[in-house]
């Protein structure tokens, strides 16, 4: 069968000596036991694993260049060492060495700061900024202004706020760029970060790679409209469905109609309502509320999965 399990065999051992000029390197020591139910497994297979073991708490064996978070320490797998274990035929010991900067090191200024990669409490970053749009007037509802006839009032504009959300995450040694366009304009299908459904849409996405650190800086826009991503529309036409065929709407005289005509959803005339008003002998004509509309032209996703599914956590 091989391989089933890994784990660690020796604790993680830390050195740190200074390196050059107010510069200091560290080193971190662990070893790990792959265990094998058959004699002489191979090193090859188990080096060049990419599977995640029970023993380390469903993570994979660190390959060369891996970075890995030691209590708030970012360190690089610099060497690997592949070995029985003393005794037994079916157990590889596995030694990883870790190198890369102190935590703290000295500025030129004779300062003490921590360098930008090893900053745990600035890897991730939320921030929230505000803009100005001039979008068509409409009601507390969404729906726009009608006049008293119920049709609706064009060129009546309001001022309406957009929050963009902005989340990046500075230390990403491996994002899942291939998901990208699978969440971009995608508008949530649940609440998130207390904003109702629908109201926020991914709209940006950034990536840049340092081949120095060797680690990706990513940042998710997330912007959020209280109105909602939904359009509003009136069905109306000049044509009408009967008998599953297209059929001109005509006036009373059996002309074809010059204005569009309300209809009812499923393609037929809408009945118009005519309410009377109290004391005032003269009718008033409103639009049918069924000629009001609502379609969502973005697909949804929950986003609480979201920045697992791009690797962006």
């Amino acid at each position: 069968m091989g391989f089933y399990d890994v784990t660690v065999l020796y604790e993680d051992a830390f050195e740190e000596a200074k390196s050059g000029k107010d510069r200091a390197t560290f080193s971190i020591n662990r070893t790990l036991l792959a265990k094998s139910d058959t004699p002489n497994p191979s090193f090859v297979d188990i080096g060049n694993s990419t599977a995640t073991w029970p023993g380390l708490g469903g993570e994979v064996i660190d390959q060369i260049n891996s970075l890995r978070n030691f209590d708030g320490i970012v360190a690089r797998c610099a060497s690997r060492k592949f070995s029985w274990l003393g005794g037994t035929e079916n157990a590889v010991k596995i030694e990883l060495v870790y190198e890369g900067l102190s935590p703290y090191e000295n500025n030129d200024g004779g300062g003490s700061q921590q360098p930008k990669e090893l900053q745990s409490e600035t890897w991730r970053r939320i921030s929230i900024s505000t803009s100005q749009i001039t979008t068509p007037a409409a009601d507390s509802s969404g729906r726009p202004f009608c006049n008293s006839a119920g049709d609706p009032v064009d060129g009546l504009e309001e001022e309406t706020s957009l929050a963009v959300i902005k989340y990046t995450n500075e230390f990403n040694p491996d994002p899942a760029l291939d998901r990208v366009w699978l969440w971009l304009n995608r508008c949530n299908s649940q609440p998130y970060l207390g904003a109702p459904q629908y109201t926020l849409r991914v709209t940006g996405f950034s990536a840049d790679f340092d081949d120095q650190s060797m680690l990706w800086k990513t940042g998710i826009e997330l912007t959020y409209n209280p109105r909602g991503w939904g359009l509003l529309y009136y069905d109306v036409g000049f044509n009408k469905i009967v008998d599953g065929k297209r059929v001109v709407i005509k006036d009373e005289l059996g002309n074809p109609v010059s204005q569009p005509v309300a209809l009812n959803g499923s393609g037929d005339e809408a009945a118009v309502f005519v309410p009377v008003n109290e004391g005032n002998e003269t009718d008033k004509v409103f639009l049918n509320q069924l000629a009001r509309c609502y379609g969502q032209p973005y697909p949804t996703k929950d986003f609480n999965n979201m920045l697992f599914d791009l690797r962006m956590y």
